[in-house]
């Protein structure tokens, strides 16, 4: 008896995983592994990704190899020639399979599809469907979980939206990436992204890596892409004479001179340097090679031809030169309405993308609880199933060796027992259920309390001007309540530290920018880069950590 207990116990347990491994569990393949990891698709490769698909007989492996030649023409800059029902197509077909690689691919492949066409709204979905289902799982599991977060943050900063760019761009650095240029775009789009919003030492410190990295691979094209970023950081702090450097150099790069609108751009940044150093020749000089160079492009930038407009306006006012000036201050009044107007529509869009990330992000939540109650009633059904198969094979082997009311007998204690234990666990689970939601309902009210009051103490904060000692004194009582004696415990680790540096700091766990510290203080931004400058020596950081990033580290408690 005892024996014929193990087996059966075996046997279910066999059977149970057997269940779910066919629900929504298939292993990512090989070769198509193998295959997703090139970072250059000919020819070739095209005709042997066909030949395989013409042969496969499996319906998932068929599929993935489809995604992948359909990947391949993304790569290749063909998805003119596919068209949206291809893509829903596919992904129909990987909702089908129930395979969670499959339908991460065919939903990022269509999310990208809809981002090519700038339909944002559509592609939105799309993404966050695809990254439900990864975000948890390791790189092992999907090795191109590099890419997709790579795809999703370029997308968040082609639509304006830098701090959920900024996310997703820093959480695929942690994992493996198989190309170099997906790697560089990633650390290039961050650099860009912290431009945007004027922090720029992590802006230079994302495009120095970068380089580091680019000269480690000895890709001299993105070496250049690197130096003219960070030279447009360096005009923006007026370092004048590291910016002509890295600019001068990019325009004797030969591997940068096809890059025309590149090239326009470069010596409209030098042009301008000129005009602050009071050359107003050589600054003309560059000035119509960027505007030579600007036609041969066909760019249709209105925004490089407002600054382009705007420097002539001011090189023939510098030079007195009534009759241009008044030309290119008319024409710069125009462009300026027009981007007003594009802004203005950028600025709703963006409010709107930013609420659908909210929305899909609740939404997609929730449909993960829907799918593991459904796969969770999936698996019991197939546990029922093997019970029940179970008990009419006993049944009939007991029919033959014993008499009928042995057997009757026997059936009804089973019956009793599974009774007994079905009521027992429902009870169990209900108890526990009212105990965990009882719990969850009192977290949640004072989770929510506290922080609404943290959230007011930080606005309070944010709006103070530090002009007295006893404007300080406030700030600093409310700042210890909402980061416990953060201030005084800066003070006994960092004893070097003076005054004025602890309220810089502050102000940075505050996350606020230069501009803000500046208006807080009195001073000026150049005076709050060098306090910063002197806060990093004096704190002995290494090179390669972001000081902001080690204020918002350090423990609150």
């Amino acid at each position: 008896m005892l024996m014929k207990r193990v087996i059966v116990f075996i046997a279910l347990t066999v059977f149970f995983y057997s269940c779910k491994q066919h629900i929504g569990q298939c292993s990512y393949p090989k070769e198509f592994a193998t295959l997703d990891s090139l970072s250059i698709f000919d020819t070739t490769t095209k005709v042997k990704l066909i030949s395989i698909i013409s042969e496969e007989d499996d319906a998932v492996s068929r599929l993935d190899y489809e995604l992948l030649l359909n990947n391949v023409s993304l790569k290749r800059f063909e998805n003119n020639k596919l068209n949206e029902e291809v893509y829903a197509d596919l992904y129909q077909r990987a909702l089908n399979s129930a395979c969670d690689h499959t339908i991460i691919e065919a939903s990022q492949q269509l999310a990208n599809y809809y981002h090519v066409q700038k339909k944002i709204k559509e592609s939105m979905p799309y993404y966050f469907r695809a990254y439900r289902l990864y975000k948890d799982k390791t790189s092992h599991e999907i090795p191109q979980k590099f890419r997709y977060l790579y795809e999703i943050g370029a997308a968040f900063f082609s639509y304006g939206n830098y701090s959920s760019s900024q996310e997703f761009l820093k959480e695929a650095l942690q994992y493996p990436y198989y190309d170099y240029g997906m790697v560089a775009g990633t650390l290039n789009t961050l650099g860009l992204s912290y431009r945007a919003i004027e922090k720029y030492d992590s802006a230079i410190y994302y495009f120095r890596k970068g380089h580091d990295l680019a000269v480690q691979k000895g890709n001299k094209e993105w070496q250049s892409i690197y130096e003219i970023n960070e030279a447009s950081v360096e005009y923006k702090l007026k370092n004048y004479s590291t910016a002509l450097e890295l600019f001068r150099r990019y325009l004797e790069n030969p591997k940068t001179r096809n890059d025309i609108l590149s090239n326009a751009e470069t010596a409209l940044y030098i042009a301008k340097i000129k005009l602050e150093q009071g050359t107003p020749d050589s600054a003309f000089y560059y000035l119509s090679r960027a505007q030579q160079l600007s036609v041969y492009s066909n760019d249709r930038s209105l925004k490089f031809k407002q600054d382009l407009f705007r420097t002539f306006y001011n090189y023939y006012r510098i030079t007195r030169n009534t009759k241009e000036f008044l030309k290119y201050a008319d024409s710069c009044e125009k462009i300026t309405d027009t981007l007003s107007k594009i802004l203005s529509a950028q600025s709703v869009m963006k409010a709107q993308q930013i609420m659908d990330k909210e929305y899909y992000t609740q939404s997609y939540e929730n449909e993960i609880e829907q799918h593991r109650l459904v796969r969770n009633f999936s698996v019991l059904v197939c546990i029922a199933l093997g019970i029940i198969v179970f008990l009419l094979i006993r049944n009939k082997k007991n029919t033959q060796r014993q008499n009928r009311f042995q057997e009757l007998q026997m059936q009804r204690e089973i019956q009793q027992a599974e009774k007994k234990l079905t009521e027992f666990t429902a009870n169990l689970e209900d108890k526990n259920r009212m105990i965990e939601q009882l719990e969850s309902l009192r977290l949640e009210q004072d989770i929510k309390k506290n922080e609404e009051e943290r959230f007011a103490l930080i606005r309070e904060l944010e709006q103070s001007v530090l002009l007295t000692d006893e404007q300080w004194t406030n700030f600093a009582q409310t700042f210890e309540q909402v980061y416990g004696n953060f201030l005084l415990r800066m003070r006994t680790n960092y004893p070097n530290l003076r005054q004025s540096d602890i309220r810089i700091i502050s102000l940075m766990k505050l996350n606020l920018s230069n501009k803000a510290m500046a208006g807080m203080l009195g001073v000026t931004s150049d005076a709050i880069r060098m306090s910063k400058h002197r806060i990093r020596k004096k704190l002995e950081l290494p090179e390669n950590t972001e000081l902001e990033q080690f204020i918002q580290n350090l423990a609150s408690n």
